[in-house]
């Protein structure tokens, strides 16, 4: 069932706070079973395990994890929120901040699809 606005709103920030929390089990549960994560700077599709994955490396890479100047529209099925994501990198205590565009597609309460545009030259050294 397509997300009216208010429930998209609840999930993006399920979702947000979980990465800021590093709460990789939380984050789990907010994607469907069949999500899909697509990033601009590669720009293949990845299922929710991968994306999983890469988070924790961001984990581990990063503390502080925070979003910053967050813009949000959220609409019937889903939203679309420009932020800054920012952190400490962990190996040299330099900060670090992306500008980052996510849209995404909320069913069932769940995340069905996130499009994530980020300026390449600002990309994290790590992989999933």
């Amino acid at each position: 069932m397509t997300a009216t606005p208010e429930e998209a709103d609840a999930v993006a920030d399920r979702l947000f706070s979980s990465i800021e929390k590093q709460d990789i089990a939380a984050l789990a549960e907010i994607y469907a079973a069949d999500a899909v994560i697509w990033k601009n700077y590669n720009q293949i599709a990845v299922p929710a395990e991968s994306s999983l994955a890469f988070l924790r490396g961001v984990s581990d890479y990063l503390s502080d994890v925070r979003y910053k100047e967050v813009r949000r529209s959220v609409f019937a099925g889903g939203f679309v929120q420009q932020h800054y994501f920012t952190g400490t990198i962990r190996e040299t205590g330099k900060p670090l901040s992306l500008p980052v565009c996510v849209v995404a597609q909320v069913e069932g309460g769940k995340i069905k699809r996130i499009d994530e545009y980020l300026d390449s030259a600002h990309r994290l050294p790590v992989r999933a």
